[in-house]
């Protein structure tokens, strides 16, 4: 592992807010680093239409508007780790960030490190069926001609059932009594013929039978007589994959607990900044994320340039 080096700002994470603040900053003559493991974009590209964006009248696919802000992202040269950052501590004045590569300090911490899924924690998955059960939408994105069942009843799992529904049949099942996504995506899935949703469901075990995954219930109102054709089975359901999107949790797994104590302190401060959707779990829109990436980033320069 390298020595330690010194950085004017680090930016954890190049969705939307670590995309903003990082193009705002070297706007201001700031040169910050910016670590994202993945793609430039983040949840962004996985997003099926993005209608509340200004300056984007008819909309637009979050996978194309995720390829604009990547264009001006690169137009800044702004450097980028394609690492993952697994310790972010605080001594004496100053963020220590250490990845693969070596450590880094800086003084001004920006936090746009997203959300992560969360898991499920009262369905009995077997170890044959586990490779079948997702909590990413990614890593189902190029499937074709599969049944895919997605439990949750949010915006996430509406917006996720639109974009598998181009491909793939999909079936989405709620555990509550509606929806508690936005009516535009409600008005969506029930327009999509190729979408089928029940309403207070709950599995309560994942198996494989025949080659195929078995969802068994615990709780269903008067559904099994309805399934899609495709998905009937007479002990429960049956699907080529599950998807879980029943929310999602700030990624911040990789703070010291020394920084989880000072947070407050540290943010009253304006020494480390929340941009995103890891500080606004229920407003997790575009534009939010984006203001909150300017505003991090036109702070902390009006800081370094006094």
């Amino acid at each position: 592992m390298s020595a330690m080096t010194d950085e004017e700002v680090i930016v954890v994470g190049a969705g939307p807010a670590g995309i903003a603040a990082a193009i705002q900053l070297k706007h201001s003559d700031v040169n910050p680093l910016v670590f994202e493991k993945e793609r430039i974009g983040g949840l962004l590209r996985s997003a099926n239409f993005i209608e509340n964006y200004p300056g984007f009248p008819e909309g637009i696919k979050g996978r194309c508007l995720a390829e604009r802000f990547e264009q001006q992202f690169k137009k800044y040269k702004i450097r980028v780790l394609k690492e993952e950052v697994k310790i972010a501590d605080y001594s004496s004045g100053l963020f220590s960030i250490g990845s693969p590569s070596g450590k880094r300090r800086t003084k001004y911490l920006v936090l746009a490190s997203g959300t992560t899924p969360s898991e499920n924690f009262d369905v009995a998955i077997s170890g044959a069926a586990s490779k079948r059960v997702h909590y990413n939408v990614e890593e189902i994105l190029n499937l074709y001609g599969k049944r895919i069942v997605i439990v949750g009843a949010g915006d996430a799992a509406f917006d996720y059932a639109v974009t598998l529904s181009s491909e793939n049949d999909v079936l989405i099942l709620g555990r509550s009594k509606s929806p508690r996504c936005l009516l535009v995506l409600y008005k969506r899935v029930l327009a999509n013929k190729k979408i089928y949703y029940f309403r207070e469901v709950e599995i309560g075990k994942v198996d494989i039978k025949n080659g195929e995954l078995l969802l068994k219930l615990k709780k269903e109102k008067s559904m099994k007589a309805n399934l899609p054709k495709g998905f009937e089975d007479k002990d429960g359901i049956t699907a080529d994959h599950l998807l879980f999107a029943i929310g999602r949790k700030p990624r911040l797994d990789f703070l010291s607990e020394r920084i989880e104590r000072k947070m407050a302190f540290l943010e009253s401060e304006r020494r480390l900044f929340l941009a995103g959707d890891v500080g606004n779990l229920l407003y997790r829109q575009v534009a939010i994320s984006v203001g909150d990436g300017l505003r991090a980033a036109m702070e902390i320069a009006e800081r370094i340039h006094v």
